[in-house]
């Protein structure tokens, strides 16, 4: 398989992240953990358990709750488009 050097995201939902930033997330849950660091956050349908968006941030003294990306601080690729409405992300 390719190496992916930009970030890209599907569907205007879901951001996937390119292998520089792939490579920086840790996968413990970030609403569990006091943890600090890079994380993947995703969200779903409670009555269907679909997913609906899927965002990456970080974790630091800071901010213990989190700040999510808009850029990725690796590739610099724009990744805001989960936190826009349809029209803006259009």
């Amino acid at each position: 398989m390719g190496e992916k050097h930009t970030c890209s995201v599907r569907d205007r939902r879901f951001v996937e992240p390119c292998d520089g930033l792939e490579s920086l997330i840790d996968n413990i849950a970030p609403g569990f953990s006091r943890k600090k660091g890079i994380f993947s956050q995703s969200l779903s349908n409670f009555k269907t358990g679909e997913p609906t968006r899927r965002m990456i941030g970080v974790k630091c003294e800071q901010y213990p709750n989190g700040l999510l990306f808009n850029f990725c601080p690796v590739c610099g690729t724009n990744i805001s488009a989960p936190f826009m409405d349809k029209d803006e992300a259009a």
